[in-house]
């Protein structure tokens, strides 16, 4: 699964399709600084093994972050410590890579988690969403959609062509099976303004001057922890989405007393110096071998 900005891995109508009104979300043209998501982990979230289970909390409400690995069994460690949360108390679920503009317990995204559920292989947000509606318990989107990234990309400076690049680029880190041909045809509905003309190899080649491979792309391109330019674009998307995250947390109904949220590790390394201010009261965190 792709970590930040790889929203393309939940399917054609859970993500790709949601229209954002920006409107909603008033800060996505001036992202937050965030701690660095690739740092060094603070002494209190240690061990850093994830998935584990990070608690904060103040006198009104109390936020349960689990900090996932990014996994597709169901009977992994990131799977099975969601199922044991979510049997702790009622929970209100938010989680990575569903658009929040969807609203509450989308349910196109809900049949399709119990869908990717029964063929035996589900990305842990979508497995926290079918266990949590099968309990009845809300569930909401703590992302920003596809289409709002490349608008906060281009806001950013960036141009169509770069940043059409270097989201066929993230993808390609796991959709091993789909060319960067397709890819691009999948994401050209974002772009009116690129040449049908425009190749995903092309435009590797003028970035990076060498050919595009699988062994390229294992040189940690395309990643909020790098420096190239895809990197950069990623990273300024990875902002806008924990700047978001950090929103919905933080304001989303006041009267929601016990939030579960399952996102990647990363995001938590990048919230916490925020969540620690907002919900100072943290429990050391929880691993999956917990008891």
């Amino acid at each position: 699964m792709v970590l930040p900005g790889g929203l393309a891995l939940f399917n054609r109508r859970t993500v790709l399709t949601s229209s954002l009104g920006l409107a909603l979300w008033p800060n996505i043209g001036g992202a937050t600084k965030f701690a660095e998501p690739c740092s060094i982990p603070p002494s209190e979230l240690m061990p850093w093994e994830p998935p584990f289970i990070v608690g904060y909390a103040n006198s009104q409400a109390k936020i349960r972050f689990l900090a996932s690995r990014h996994e597709f069994d169901p009977t992994s460690a990131t799977h099975n410590l969601i199922q044991r949360e979510l049997g702790r108390g009622l929970p209100f679920l938010i989680v990575e890579g569903v658009p929040s503009s969807l609203g509450k317990d989308p349910p196109h995204v809900i049949n399709d988690a119990k869908n990717m559920l029964r063929a035996g292989r589900i990305p842990e947000p979508l497995y926290a969403v079918a266990l949590a509606a099968d309990r009845g318990l809300s569930v909401m989107g703590g992302d920003l959609s596809t289409s709002e990234l490349i608008t906060h990309s281009r806001a950013s400076g960036f141009n169509s062509a770069d940043i059409l690049g270097s989201h066929v680029l993230r993808r390609m880190t796991n959709d091993k099976g789909t060319s960067p041909a397709a890819l691009v045809e999948r994401m050209r509905r974002y772009f009116p303004d690129i040449e049908k003309s425009f190749s995903f190899e092309d435009w590797f080649k003028e970035t990076y001057d060498v050919p595009y491979s699988i062994s390229e792309n294992a040189r940690n391109l395309g990643t909020p922890c790098g420096a190239d330019l895809a990197s950069r674009i990623v990273r300024s998307e990875t902002d806008a989405r924990n700047n978001h995250l950090h929103q919905i947390i933080a304001t989303f109904d006041d009267k929601l007393l016990d939030k579960m949220v399952v996102f990647g590790a990363n995001h938590l390394l990048a919230l916490h110096p925020a969540l620690s201010k907002t919900f100072p009261n943290i429990s050391s965190p929880r691993s999956a071998t917990f008891i």
